[in-house]
């Protein structure tokens, strides 16, 4: 797995930000992977949908596929 969200992170934490993340757990074989998230935004505000998060499952940021914990 790539190392780009340490990377990203170790870039922002300067500032006091950091990329949302994730802990995603693989049930089958009890192992857990943190990726990044994004949360989708509201085109229309007075829609009633719930906003979602959206799991690549490629890194964004070197294009990588992201592998299953």
């Amino acid at each position: 797995m790539c190392k780009c969200l340490d990377r990203v992170n170790k870039k922002l934490a300067p500032d006091g930000l950091m990329l949302p993340t994730i802990s995603m757990l693989n049930i089958e074989n009890g192992k857990a992977r943190e990726t990044v998230y994004f949360l989708s935004e509201r085109i229309n505000s007075a829609s009633r949908v719930k906003r979602r998060k959206v799991i690549p499952s490629f890194c964004p940021f070197c294009g990588i596929k992201v592998k299953a914990a």
